[in-house]
């Protein structure tokens, strides 16, 4: 046994003339003669032997069988015994043949030539001890609900172990026993499966593996022959097959194995529907998984394809993969497995592309360090339709995404990617949300429908919003925390409240959108943001801009047209408004208030309702070089303790160009006042201030009127001065 316990049973084979186990077992009974013939007791040295010779154990196949000849024993559920135990020669040519119930299986296989075909005969055959296919064989049945081969062997109900191919068609397999076991088992190819029923695999809760319906072990076991790649090459198909009720997996794919599984009904399982393991592969096709622990799980480095298939109602999730495992998954529907659709983790890089995912709490997650591309999906009727968190990225490009009842799309912790051509339709709460420390570029994506806010930036977030299109959300687009993001070429309508928000200490800029119709204001800047508000157009919106809080920043060459206010500046906000456009307001064209220090410079502003600019409070813009006209009664009014300073603007076509009341005070310098109807510049209560360098034109208009108590410091103006006690 010492000399061949490492051959293979190819090796043992090729021995010519084979070793004689006999001429062994001899030699051992000369040796034991010899000890009696030499005074030792027959009886214990018989005792001795036999002893010795039931603890004999062999390493590797013929090892194996080499002791378990020379115990008597035949080999357990293995390869051929290297040592003959039969003298039944096998047939040299294959033939089909009838089995029928009640004939041992086991005795035809021995005699068959490989490439023969069994055909069971109707009815349920029935098992004790595992079915070993050694060789070329085909198992045919007389339909899978007329032929049932059922076993209650521990292990494996069947066994391929070749060599050669194995088919099994128009026949149920299951097992029927208690104990630990498997249904179908393959360690090599080719293997065929068609039209077939594969039941009853049991896991007995031991931890020792087992329980699966159809396992393709590409790997070695133990107590089975070791295979090659080559010789575990071949085509590997299943089809139209129903595979249920086993307590492991339905289907298990390890090694390299590369299965083509379509048509297949994988049901009722107690883990995973279909796994893939190590650097399994193929394709499943066509299949449905449904109401299995998870449906579909894909780990370790393991690649398949899934297309067309429905995998749904499995109780702890739909999809599950995991490791460095690189699926793809296209025209797929995936809906109400438990809590998530499609999981993915560890640093796999799946792609998704024209699926349906529906019916979840979470329709995509994603974690970990995932690689993940997602296109052309119909994600729908979640609490969350797609969360990426820890480090991952993940594209999450053309898909639908609706009915949403917290988010859309949610990227969180450190993850990153690009959310582009997404349509996103009735999400409650947030259509796309980045938060913690993601990044994340969300372009031309369309958010419809009535919910909170279109897109969320919070926490220390950044990345940008360009090129969406956002309709009907109470916030459009909304940077909180200490976010820096750039806002650019969305178009952003009838918001209910807010356009764009950035609050709390963000930065980031505002350029190029159109922002119609928000309610309350079209851009907000609160808390102690800084932002940079560029090129916009404001359209529609109760107020245009506004900047509030301690809030800085500049706001230029923006277009303002018909708000109910334009620009609003409030609390202790500081930006510089330039170059901007500021028409048809209703009410007024720019209002300053709180104790506010604004930069208001070279802004045009035409027919803003009764009061172009008014200032209010403590607040002290510097209002320089604007140009203020037609249509209204106010220019500017400067009211309570208002000051700061109101110089080189033209004010033309109004009934009153400048007025200050209450106890204002703004410096009045160097501005020109053309074409006012009833008075040019106006100081009533207690207001004062220095006024110098003006010019009125035409100079028959009243100029400076000056109604006590107001005290003014009137200087050197081109304005008649009228004082009234």
């Amino acid at each position: 046994m010492d000399r061949y316990q490492n051959f293979t049973i190819e090796d043992w084979n090729a021995i010519d003339p084979p070793p004689s186990v006999d001429e062994a077992q001899t030699a051992a009974i000369q040796i034991a003669q010899a000890a009696v013939d030499n005074g030792c007791d027959p009886v214990g040295v018989e005792e001795q032997l036999t002893a010795a010779i039931a603890q004999i154990a062999g390493d590797g196949e013929v090892g194996r069988a080499i002791a378990a000849s020379l115990r008597g024993d035949g080999p357990f559920a293995g390869p051929p015994a290297p040592v003959p135990v039969s003298t039944v020669p096998r047939n040299e040519v294959p033939i089909t043949v009838t089995l029928a119930v009640g004939e041992s299986l086991p005795d035809l296989l021995a005699r068959l030539a490989p490439g023969s075909t069994v055909r069971f005969a109707a009815g349920t055959h029935r098992f004790s001890e595992s079915i070993i296919v050694d060789m070329d064989v085909h198992f045919v049945g007389a339909g899978r609900d007329a032929t049932t081969l059922t076993s209650t062997a521990a292990g494996a109900a069947l066994a391929f172990v070749g060599p050669g191919s194995f088919t099994m068609s128009d026949l149920t397999l299951e097992h029927g026993g208690d104990e630990n076991a498997s249904v179908l088992l393959a360690i090599q190819g080719p293997v065929t499966i068609a039209d077939a029923v594969i039941r009853g695999g049991v896991d007995d809760g031991s931890g020792d593996g087992g329980g699966h319906g159809l396992a393709f072990a590409f790997t070695d076991l133990p107590g089975f022959p070791t295979r090659t790649e080559t010789e575990r090459r071949g085509v590997l198909s299943v089809q139209r097959t129903e595979i249920s009720g086993n307590g492991g997996a339905g289907v298990l794919v390890t090694g390299t194995a590369r299965p083509a599984l379509t048509g297949l009904s994988v049901v009722d399982n107690g883990s995973c529907g279909v796994c893939y393991a190590d650097e399994a592969g193929g394709a499943m096709t066509d299949t449905s998984v449904e109401r299995n622990q998870v449906g579909v799980q894909i780990g370790d480095a393991s690649s398949p394809s899934v297309s067309g298939s429905h995998i749904a109602s499995n109780r702890a999730g739909g999809v599950a993969i995991d490791g460095s495992a690189t699926p793809t998954m296209t025209t797929t529907t995936v809906e109400d497995n438990g809590q998530v659709g499609v999981q993915a983790t560890g640093s796999s890089s799946p792609v998704l592309t024209d699926n349906t995912i529906r019916v979840h709490d979470v329709g995509l997650l994603v974690t970990d360090q995932v690689r993940l591309d997602a296109r052309r999906n119909g994600i729908v009727d979640h609490s969350i339709g797609v969360q990426v968190s820890g480090d991952a990225t993940v594209d999450a490009i053309d898909n639908a995404v609706w009915v949403s009842r917290a988010a859309a799309i949610s990227y969180g912790e450190r993850a990153t990617g690009t959310i582009r051509d997404n349509q996103v339709d009735s999400a409650v709460e947030i259509g796309v949300q980045v938060v913690d420390a993601a990044h994340a570029d969300v372009e031309s994506n369309t958010i419809s429908n009535a919910g909170s806010v279109g897109v969320s930036f919070a926490g220390a977030s950044t990345g940008s919003a360009t090129g969406n299109t956002i309709t009907g959300r109470r916030i459009g687009v909304q940077v909180g925390g200490t976010s820096n993001v750039s806002v650019a070429d969305n178009d952003i309508r009838d918001s209910v409240e807010v356009g764009v928000l950035f609050a709390d200490q963000t930065a980031g800029d505002v350029s190029g959108n159109r922002v119609d119709g928000a309610g309350a204001a079209g851009v907000v800047a609160a808390g102690s943001s800084s932002v940079q508000v560029n090129d916009n157009r404001l359209t529609g919106n109760g107020v245009g801009l506004v900047f509030r809080d301690q809030t800085t920043g500049t706001a230029t060459r923006n277009a303002l047209d018909r708000q109910t206010v334009a620009v609003q500046v409030s609390d202790t906000a500081s930006p510089e408004l330039d170059t901007n456009t500021i028409t048809n307001s209703t009410e007024a064209g720019a209002v300053f208030t709180g104790s506010s220090a604004a930069t208001f410079v070279d802004n045009t502003m035409r027919s803003n309702g009764e009061i172009a600019i008014q200032v209010g409070e403590s607040a002290r813009p510097r209002i320089l070089s604007n140009r203020i006209e037609r249509i209204g009664r106010y220019g500017a009014i400067y009211r309570d303790t208002a000051a700061g300073e109101f110089r080189g603007n033209v004010v033309a076509g109004l009934d009153i160009g400048l007025q200050m009341t209450g106890a204002s005070s703004p410096s009045v310098v160097d501005n020109r006042f053309e074409l006012i109807t009833l008075a040019n510049i106006v100081y009533g209560d207690s207001s004062s201030g220095r006024v110098s360098g003006n010019s009125c034109a035409p100079t028959d208009t009243a100029g400076i009127s000056v109604n006590a108590p107001a005290n003014p410091d009137i200087r050197t103006n081109g304005c008649t001065v009228a004082r009234t006690e």
